[in-house]
């Protein structure tokens, strides 16, 4: 029998964030402070991750102990000197998707496209965010 790891999240995980930076970093972002605060309002960051212990890691297949397989080459060879395994996904929440949809259903392709900017700058942020705070997390423990 599978003994299934429990999946961990971080809901309403804190996610840095400066407008003027924001507005710098796209060169197609309209310089509307005020607007893009507002939709980054929407934005509510959650992560979800798992840890393992990898039971192997041969041919491009990486299986944890728990059944979670990987199939990848590339990520074998990341992976080839480590005994365990996080996985993490992250979400923007509802709210921002939400505004993206119906701006776009009322014709504002144009705010729809910011929000979709910042959806993605959101979960990249989120995902970076956690990795600086596993890797304080886990180096206590030895782990990296």
């Amino acid at each position: 029998m599978v003994e299934m790891t429990a999946v961990s999240r971080l809901k309403g995980f804190f996610v840095p964030f400066d407008v003027k930076e924001f507005i710098w970093s796209y060169a197609a972002c309209p310089n509307e402070p005020e607007k893009i605060d507002r939709l980054w309002r929407l934005a509510s960051p959650s992560v979800f991750w798992r840890e393992s212990e990898i039971k192997s890691n041969k041919n491009g297949v990486v299986e944890t102990l728990d059944g979670f397989v990987i199939q990848s080459r590339y990520v074998g060879k990341g992976l080839a000197e480590c005994e365990r395994l996080a996985v993490m996904a992250v979400t923007v929440g509802a709210g921002l998707p939400e505004e993206a949809q119906r701006l776009i259903s009322s014709g504002s392709l144009y705010d729809a496209t910011i929000a979709d900017m910042l959806g993605s700058f959101a979960a990249e942020a989120a995902a970076d965010s956690f990795c600086d705070y596993i890797k304080k997390t886990l180096s206590s423990k030895s782990l990296y």
